[in-house]
């Protein structure tokens, strides 16, 4: 109890700087200093820094905010809270690269948060993200869990189309697992759920057809 309320803490002090001083120094126009500033959370809160961040895939990013294979739920949302602060900051300098790193490693972060909390009070960061970036600046094993939460919220067709936008330079046998299991597991929906989900039972199964076909 006493660890849990520590790290809740820590994230009602991190979002308190980012609204105050971070927000200050954005309204100035000092975008290096705001950077510098939200630099200084990884330190404080016992974060991987900025440069491990960047040399870690999305999937070794959450391991680190993990410990003995137990996910620290607010570790992962205070690192997901900063990076997407960054990606503000970077677009306001149309820091492109970094827009687009920050933000897409933030996203994985709060997907992560949302499965394991079901917590749809970050519902909210994750379509903000979502609506930012491209297919194709967002890793595929990001779009590995959004086509999950597409599933979770009932966008089926959403879902089916990020299947599509996973990358070919994926393992073929893992591409094609992904997908028939995908497939396999809305044929177990009922015939309403995947009408309002706009991937009616006849699209299913052709979709189920056509991915084996191409993956085989």
């Amino acid at each position: 109890m006493y660890q849990r309320d520590y790290l809740m803490r820590m994230i009602e002090q991190a979002v308190q700087f980012i609204a105050q001083t971070v927000f200050q120094l954005k309204k100035e126009g000092k975008q290096e200093e705001a950077q510098a500033a939200l630099g200084e959370l990884y330190q404080r809160f016992a974060l991987p820094n900025r440069n491990l961040i960047r040399m870690v895939s999305p999937d070794e990013l959450v391991a680190l905010l993990s410990q003995n294979g137990q996910l620290i739920l607010e570790k992962v949302t205070t690192a997901a809270l900063i990076l997407q602060e960054e990606g503000n900051i970077a677009e306001m300098g149309s820091q492109t690269e970094t827009v687009s790193f920050s933000y897409g490693r933030s996203l994985h972060l709060w997907l992560t948060a949302y499965f394991a909390n079901t917590d749809e009070s970050v519902r909210t960061n994750i379509e903000t993200i979502l609506a930012q970036l491209s297919s194709n600046e967002i890793h595929d094993q990001t779009k590995i869990l959004s086509m999950g939460y597409h599933v979770r919220r009932g966008n089926y067709a959403e879902a089916e189309n990020t299947l599509y936008r996973l990358s070919d330079q994926m393992d073929s046998a893992t591409l094609l697992d992904i997908g028939v299991n995908f497939y396999l597991d809305l044929q177990k929906k009922d015939d309403s759920e995947l009408q309002t989900g706009q991937l009616p039972r006849n699209e299913l199964h052709d979709g189920l057809v056509q991915w084996r076909e191409r993956k085989l």
